[in-house]
């Protein structure tokens, strides 16, 4: 017994000593991650001072151990700036007000290694920075590959195999699993969540593009600005001229020898969009092909819609009704007619007025002032040759109609102040 109260009087001291000097005085700390490489290493074990952590200890240069809000864990970095200097990289060389400084504690054959493997000409992006006189600059070494302590912040992954960070600069770039940054030579303004796990992103010169899940540009262009959804695989975007285009999902330009004043939803594989040269409309396909021969002053797919009401005509380009393919156009003789989605016009007669389509009947004003329907053969459709529908009751025009609603018309006759109904057969009653 007197043996093992010998023993522990012996180690007890020891142990007590050995537990202040590492709790109070020294340091332990586990390298992980490579933000520091090749100076520390990953798994390392670095000892590190615990006693001189003053504001007037600190020196330039020191490797000081943070505890990161962010990232809710400590990280190790080097110290650039004190507290009341200006900070200032310029061209992969370090100034402090003015005064250049060199980094030799940086390995020049990693820097040299790195900028190589990852093709960008700085191994430290330019920045300057004025501290306050409570501030610290710190930076880690390893400037182009870093992860764990060169970020303040990594966004959620689900649906992508990339993460975002935002760097110690202020701005936002992306990573893959291993930690290489995928734009070294470009951070960005804002990184925002878009669709299916690509990301909608805004560089510095303020222009938009788009980051696919898998780390890589959409397109090869800039753009203004994208639209926020998808209509039938294609992004409406504003071009760096200020005219509207679409993107499709491997981000080619959609039509590529025009752009457009102005341009509205795909439906069904259509668009309207204006045209720049003559002001007026077309429909553009999903092939970036224009539809119609002659463009025209008004285009409206002409199916109805709850919402479509009477006023079409007004200077906007109207909705359509999905999976239609007939418009209603404004031809450049001032009359109106409807085309096929062949580009073909329905009707060999034009009309004063016309309106869209309820069911296969539209309410059409013939060129003698007279009101009448048109009737839509929907089995014809398919064909290329056009004139599709046809006058519906061809005995007689009426003074005025109304739509079509649960088979029947108001309609009435000319010379005639009581109302009628005329059924979906033809027949008036």
């Amino acid at each position: 017994m007197r043996k093992y109260i010998k023993l522990i009087l012996e180690v007890f001291p020891i142990f007590i000593v050995t537990y202040l000097i590492f709790h109070y005085l020294l340091l332990p700390v586990t390298i992980s991650g490579n933000s520091m490489y090749p100076y520390l290493k990953d798994d390392e074990i670095s000892i590190m001072d615990a006693i001189h952590t003053g504001k007037n200890d600190i020196k330039r240069f020191d490797i000081v151990v943070l505890y990161s809000d962010d990232l809710g864990k400590l990280i190790i970095k080097r110290v650039i700036g004190l507290p009341g200097e200006t900070v200032t990289y310029k061209d992969d060389k370090l100034y402090i007000n003015g005064q250049y400084y060199e980094e030799n504690y940086l390995d020049k054959n990693y820097v040299e290694e790195s900028k190589s493997n990852y093709q960008t000409i700085s191994f430290t992006e330019d920045f300057e920075v004025k501290l306050k006189d409570d501030e610290l600059e710190v930076l880690v070494d390893n400037r182009i590959v870093s992860v764990d302590e060169n970020f303040e912040s990594v966004f959620d992954t689900t649906y992508s195999e990339i993460g975002v960070v935002r760097r110690f600069n202020g701005g936002y770039n992306f990573i893959n699993s291993d930690g290489t940054i995928l734009f070294p030579n470009e951070d960005f303004l804002k990184i925002l969540k878009f669709f299916q796990g690509t990301y909608l992103v805004e560089t510095k010169n303020e222009h938009f593009n788009i980051v696919t899940r898998y780390g890589k540009l959409l397109s090869n262009h800039d753009f203004l600005k994208i639209d926020a959804n998808w209509s039938c695989n294609f992004l409406k975007v504003v071009r760096l001229n200020g005219l509207y285009n679409f993107i499709d999902t491997k981000g080619n330009i959609l039509s590529a020898n025009e752009d457009f004043i102005s341009a509205e939803d795909f439906y069904s594989g259509y668009a309207i969009v204006q045209r720049r040269k003559s002001k007026l409309y077309n429909i553009l396909t999903s092939s970036g092909k224009l539809l119609l021969e002659r463009d025209c002053k008004m285009i409206k797919f002409a199916f109805y819609t709850e919402s479509s009401g009477d006023d079409w005509y007004n200077n906007s380009v109207a909705i359509a009704l999905p999976n239609c393919y007939i418009a209603l156009v404004l031809k450049e003789n001032g009359l109106y007619n409807y085309v096929d989605k062949d580009g073909n016009f329905i009707s060999d007669e034009d009309f004063l007025y016309a309106r869209v389509f309820h069911g296969s009947f539209a309410a059409v004003q013939r060129q003698n002032n007279l009101w009448n329907f048109i009737k839509l053969d929907v089995n014809s459709l398919s064909n290329s040759h056009g004139h599709n529908a046809s006058i519906f009751v061809k005995s007689q025009d009426f003074d005025s109609v109304n739509d079509f609603c649960n088979s029947y018309a108001l309609v009435y006759k000319v010379g005639d102040t009581s109302p009628f109904y005329l059924s979906y057969t033809g027949e008036i009653m």
